[in-house]
């Protein structure tokens, strides 16, 4: 485990302290077109960005809750201080933070913690997926009928187009597999996806932003994943799946 893998993991879960317990009485901000805010964010953004420039102070940070320091830096730490705001305010414990680190714009490391099942994800490049130590991969599925697929789409505010269509490819996953389901937390279904509890992620276009999967792309990749990104799309199986799913939806 390098330093930063180590540094991250560290810093995510004395984070991840400050929020455990549902926050039902906080006060919640309405960002816009239905985005939350709560103190909770808040905290998270500044307990691992206090850390990140205490520890190195030339990185750059990202973050979704408007954090911005050394933009062009060599490195760039991205986060989503809680990714599925909207479960964390009611009481659903499908929500987690979510940590990359990326070099010359490259992804190299992720880490995504879920504080509510105390499940740590990790991954750095070149040195596979974890699931606290234990090393992840991702489901063998050979079978389209016998998937079960995490699928995220578009919501109310995007273009009229862009939903019809990706509702036609959703309802061709529906005719095609096993299952669809949808979560809500993109950090968390991409690492559910590389554990093998989901057979593929498929992104119909729901507007995702960088802080949303960046960490979530690092663990799929080292789970042995495939991965497309296409016009805001994504698709992420086992290589042999991953080709099927390009062909059935045409992405």
């Amino acid at each position: 485990m390098s330093a930063f893998l180590d540094f991250a993991r560290d810093t995510v879960l004395a984070a991840s302290e400050s929020i455990k317990g549902f926050r039902l009485s906080q006060k919640i901000q309405d960002k816009n077109y239905g985005d939350l805010v709560t103190a909770g964010d808040l905290n998270v953004e500044k307990i691992i960005a206090e850390a990140i420039f205490k520890r190195y102070p030339d990185h750059g940070l990202l973050s979704e809750e408007g954090a911005i320091a050394n933009p062009g830096a060599e490195y760039e730490w991205v986060l989503d201080p809680i990714d599925g705001t909207k479960y964390y305010t009611r009481g659903v414990p499908l929500y987690t933070i979510s940590l990359a680190l990326r070099k010359d714009n490259e992804l190299v490391l992720g880490v995504v913690h879920s504080p509510e099942y105390n499940s740590l994800f990790s991954a750095e490049e070149g040195e596979g997926a974890y699931l606290g130590k234990r090393r992840i991969t991702c489901s063998d599925a050979s079978a389209e009928e016998k998937m079960i697929v995490c699928a995220e789409i578009p919501g109310i505010h995007s273009h009229t187009d862009i939903r019809r269509r990706a509702m036609d490819r959703f309802q061709i996953l529906l005719d095609n597999v096993l299952r669809v389901r949808m979560m809500g937390s993109s950090a968390l279904a991409m690492c559910w996806t590389a554990m093998g509890g989901y057979d593929a992620y498929v992104n119909l276009g729901s507007g995702s932003k960088i802080w949303d999967i960046a960490a979530g792309l690092v663990v799929l990749k080292e789970s042995g994943a495939e991965i497309t990104g296409r016009d805001g799309k994504i698709i992420a199986a086992n290589p042999a799946m991953h080709d099927k799913l390009i062909d059935l939806l045409e992405i």
